[in-house]
């Protein structure tokens, strides 16, 4: 295997990594389905199917950004303007902290509004909620930057769970 792995160009070995952690990401992720599906009960299980119903139309919006910050973050790499892409990445950071902070917490604070008609009474169903929306807003910048710099092997390895 690694003389095959030996033999590629360094695009094909991107492609191959980024497949193969991708691969290995959906593979744990159907294990976990399993698993907590058949760990929950069935009410547990339906408030955490509900949560997720909320949550992806949320996230898969913010999944957009992903797209800008690997442009301009491959456009800076390719010009070796690592200043450039650190001013970017760290004001693009601040200015997605200084927007997602306020949203989770008004998310926290409506999700009784919001969780009591679909019959979750529990307290942490809300922070969890809240939590997840606020690192929805951080995932894309990680994984467009990771992208944009060509660390393929970081993004199979930590940006794929973003998928899930």
């Amino acid at each position: 295997m690694r003389a095959l792995i030996a033999k590629l160009d360094k695009f094909s070995t991107n492609i191959l990594l980024v497949f193969v952690g991708t691969s290995l990401v959906n593979l744990l992720n159907l294990l976990y389905q399993v698993l907590i599906a058949h760990r929950l009960s069935l009410a547990d299980f339906a408030a955490f199917n509900c949560l997720l119903s909320i949550f992806v139309p949320l996230a898969a919006a913010l999944s957009t950004l992903q797209i800008t910050v690997a442009k301009y973050t491959a456009e800076f790499n390719a010009h070796d303007n690592t200043a450039k892409a650190y001013f970017f990445l760290s004001d693009f950071f601040k200015k997605t902290l200084f927007v997602s902070l306020p949203a989770a917490a008004l998310l926290f604070i409506a999700s009784p509004l919001i969780l009591k008609p679909l019959g979750i009474v529990m307290d942490s169903a809300g922070l969890l909620l809240a939590l997840l929306l606020f690192f929805s807003f951080l995932s894309p910048m990680v994984t467009g930057a990771v992208q944009g710099l060509e660390l393929f092997g970081w993004l199979s390895a930590g940006g794929s769970w973003v998928r899930w």
